[in-house]
């Protein structure tokens, strides 16, 4: 994202309230790659009740 801004999504059903920074959107399979908090990137399907918001990059 542009702007000093991150985009990240929280995925209840994988872990409730944990919000994780995106690392790619595929709109077409709908998949969100993820990196989780092992430093894992992780590849979901988004089954439309993942939330997603923009946050500020702390630098």
């Amino acid at each position: 994202m542009s702007n000093g801004l991150v985009l990240q999504v929280r995925i209840d059903e994988y872990a409730y309230g944990v919000w994780f920074d995106t690392v790619d959107i595929d709109p077409y399979s709908q998949t969100v790659t993820i990196v989780d908090g092992f430093g894992k990137e992780t590849e979901i399907k988004d089954d439309g009740s993942f939330k997603y918001r923009e946050v500020a990059v702390k630098e």
